[in-house]
């Protein structure tokens, strides 16, 4: 089991892309874009219930950082990232994730073409008749209300039966995100989604991380 201290110490030495925003040690590295309370949270507790990760996706890589990070802890087999390449730093991914073996398809999550290319990538084998559907995936693109809803239907059906789905800047008080909106209904509604786990800053304002799931 990971220990909570150590896993955000190594966190806050990969490099922070704002030490004002997220935290961390310096600016620069793998400019990651996650608190590391919060990140480490989320590791520890995936830790704890032993999840393992097999396939890997990620909706708003930007620099590649939370890859990184996700890489280094879990070792995913496949790797697939959506982005659509418009964060100031995203050229920076390239050399960030250069060790690591990923596929990068680059466009608007909300697009057929991205929900083409999906559909692909989780098309059946057809030697064992066993579909590849994502076991741990990330949403952190579009943070509009609207915008989160659809990349939540665009997986919908690319997922595992053991699965998680995490959505990032879930606290009530953020300034950039419609995230905790979606977060309140998933709370409060007949959602077909419930939350697992949640976890929030308690030295940084808050971002806040949530896991996800398919109601059982």
């Amino acid at each position: 089991m990971l220990e909570f201290h150590k896993v955000r110490q190594e966190i806050e030495t990969l490099g922070s892309d704002s030490l004002g925003f997220f935290g961390g040690s310096f600016e620069g590295g793998i400019n990651l874009q996650q608190i590391p309370d919060e990140l480490a949270d989320i590791i520890c507790f995936l830790s704890t219930v032993q999840f393992s990760i097999d396939r890997y996706l990620e909706i708003g890589a930007a620099t590649g950082g939370l890859t990184y990070v996700i890489n280094h802890y879990f070792k995913p087999n496949t790797i697939v990232l959506i982005d659509d390449n418009k964060h100031n730093r995203h050229h920076l991914r390239s050399k960030i994730l250069e060790d690591i073996n990923r596929i990068e398809i680059i466009g608007n999550s909300h697009s057929h073409y991205i929900s083409d290319c999906l559909r692909e990538y989780t098309r059946t084998d057809s030697m064992s008749n066993i579909p590849y559907l994502f076991d741990f995936v990330v949403i952190d693109g579009d943070h509009s209300y609207e915008g989160v809803k659809q990349d939540l239907e665009l997986i919908k059906y690319h997922l595992s039966k053991y699965h998680l789905i995490m959505l990032h800047d879930i606290h009530v008080n953020s300034d950039v995100s419609e995230v905790p909106k979606l977060r309140q209904e998933i709370l409060e509604s007949n959602h077909w989604l419930e939350e697992v786990f949640a976890t929030f800053s308690k030295v940084m304002k808050p971002c806040g991380i949530g896991l996800y799931r398919i109601k059982r």
